[in-house]
């Protein structure tokens, strides 16, 4: 499965034309596994840095991040890109791709779709192409893409209604029982601090104060 995973990789590599559409970011199958991604991975340059893949993994949520000119070296578009390749329960799901505009209006425009009409040029959109749902949007400088696979949808729905649903509500009772806990230190310090100057708090003080009569 990996040796031929690798060889559709460079054999994909190697077949694509400098036409417009450029980089195929979406190369990788959806449901590829963290490890399998990482073993298809051109090797760096010699000159190439941070090229190494840099992974994150929280619970059954992963995320390989590398830089665009690694992934895209033959499109000078992706050359200042960052793409984050994004797993759950260890098959592909999503892919994000963040640079600086307007490097990717273009590409994704020839790969994915323009911009349907009636749509405003500031506000994102969305095509629906290649199995996936590709999303556009840019804020000020910045760029995004986020294409996710309408086939693994399901796999983040499980994610954020499961078991990720459940860590929230755990972390959410461990800090009501955190604030709880503090305000009982903050009661029995207060209660064991010496009464101020004048200040009646029993009946013995009460005996003491007016022991003259």
């Amino acid at each position: 499965m990996r040796k031929g995973l690798i060889l559709l990789f460079f054999t994909v590599m190697g077949g694509l034309p400098p036409v417009a559409n450029g980089c195929v970011v979406q190369r990788f199958a959806f449901g590829t596994s963290v490890a399998d991604l990482q073993a298809a991975l051109p090797a760096p340059g010699g000159d190439e840095q941070g090229s190494d893949p840099q992974a994150v993994r929280v619970g059954d949520h992963h995320q390989v991040s590398l830089p665009g000119a690694t992934v895209c070296r033959s499109d000078s578009r992706f050359a200042d890109a960052t793409i984050d390749f994004i797993f759950y329960y260890d098959q592909l799901t999503e892919i994000s791709v963040a640079a600086t505009a307007p490097a990717l209006l273009n590409w994704f425009a020839g790969r994915y779709g323009s911009r349907p009409a009636g749509v405003d040029e500031e506000s994102s959109y969305t095509i629906q192409r290649h199995g996936a749902l590709a999303e556009y949007w840019s804020e000020g400088s910045a760029e995004h893409v986020i294409i996710t696979s309408i086939s693994h949808e399901r796999l983040i729905h499980r994610y954020y209604t499961g078991d990720e649903a459940a860590r929230i509500e755990g972390d959410e009772k461990q800090r009501l029982e955190e604030e709880r806990q503090q305000q009982e230190q903050n009661k029995e310090i207060g209660e064991g601090q010496p009464p101020a100057d004048g200040e009646i708090t029993t009946i013995d003080d009460v005996t003491e104060t007016g022991g003259g009569q």
